[in-house]
């Protein structure tokens, strides 16, 4: 992009609209460097480039790791203790013929650091809270748990809820029928990673065992003191200097938390749907956000089922308004025929129609 941005710059001649990018370029660098106190960031949903006041964003962000519930300050950096476990770990694979020389020395750890945390706008809730992020790039383990996420991903590849992105949902709902009496609702689970007990990970995933043991040579108690030490000793980051740890839940940074959080949804889903008198006609999801239709007289039970798999994992609902129901980066409406497009924004259309 430098380059493309250097040569482009150096045209000699130039079109009218080469002369508007220029400008606009000019005017955007010039605009940034006599606004230092700005910060660029990523939206956390839609694609969006977000300007934000840096003492906004660091109010927001000391506002979550100060949460007494959820964090703790510690008194030590555990880094270079963790990088020693990883390696000590990572020598046992070798010794045990798990792994060849190749993958040893991609698994071990020479100078770790410790993951970092920032934070995503999110501009379609009100007061635009940050989502919490961790960057664990270097951290001690995060090479090994790039290791286990590729054995765990096999558990997922047969998932019959999962969308990967917009478009897929999107072909998921085509030519859906909606009834009067059903409604369409999105279900979002507050904090995931923070919320998922480590045990409960652990038990689900030695529940699935038999699926697993055919991607590793490792044995089964071996495998998952490998994930523990992923997902429960690594729980910690760096900010302003100080070093924070996640007091529960999976850490939100490591590379195996949103795949563990696949399958611990993924069972999630197909528990509510034994568990539900009523099942949902369609029910998806992207992570942790769900989206279904449900007779309108359900969806209150639906929320009461879904917060009773586990007291630490908590649904928030949201159900459609005026025949509106924003998913992903769409919004999902329900009319007669056609489909329109608002501000930009993709919107498909589930068909409406009557009993």
């Amino acid at each position: 992009m430098t380059t493309l941005l250097r040569d482009y710059l150096n045209k000699t001649t130039t079109s009218v609209r080469d002369k508007f990018k220029s400008d606009t370029l000019r005017s955007a660098k010039k605009f940034l460097k006599n606004h230092k106190e700005l910060l660029i960031l990523n939206a956390d949903k839609g694609n969006v480039t977000v300007l934000m006041d840096k003492s906004e964003y660091d109010i927001k962000i000391q506002t979550i790791v100060n949460d007494i519930s959820t964090y703790k300050v510690l008194k030590r950096d555990p880094t270079n203790r963790l990088q020693d476990k990883n390696n000590e770990i990572v020598e046992k694979m070798f010794s045990n013929k798990i792994i060849d020389v190749k993958e040893k020395n991609a698994l071990l750890c020479k100078t770790a650091n410790p993951p970092r945390i920032y934070g995503l706008p999110k501009i379609h809730k009100e007061g635009n809270p940050l989502r919490p992020i961790c960057s664990s790039v270097n951290s001690p383990s995060y090479n090994l748990c790039k290791y286990v996420v590729k054995i765990l991903k096999n558990v997922t590849m047969s998932s019959v809820y999962n969308v990967k992105d917009a478009i897929e949902f999107k072909n998921k709902i085509k030519d859906t029928y909606v009834y009067d009496d059903e409604s369409l609702v999105s279900f979002d689970v507050v904090s995931l990673f923070p919320s998922i007990p480590v045990d409960l990970a652990l038990e689900i995933i030695a529940s699935k065992w038999e699926d697993i043991k055919e991607y590793t040579y490792m044995t089964k108690e071996f495998f998952l003191t490998v994930v523990k030490f992923c997902i429960k000793e690594n729980r910690y980051f760096k900010y302003n200097d100080k070093i924070y740890e996640q007091r529960s839940g999976m850490p939100m940074g490591s590379p195996a938390s949103p795949v563990i959080a696949d399958i611990i949804m993924e069972e999630l889903l197909k528990k509510f749907e034994q568990d539900s008198v009523n099942k949902p006609r369609l029910l998806t999801k992207y992570v942790d956000d769900i989206f279904a239709i449900v007779k309108t007289e359900d969806t209150n039970d639906m929320l009461t089922i879904l917060n009773g798999f586990s007291k630490s994992i908590r649904f928030t609902i949201e159900v459609e308004k005026q025949g509106k129901l924003p998913f992903l980066d769409t919004q999902v409406i329900r009319r007669n025929n056609g489909y329109q497009r608002e501000s930009n924004i993709p919107i498909y259309m589930i068909k409406r129609t009557s009993n």
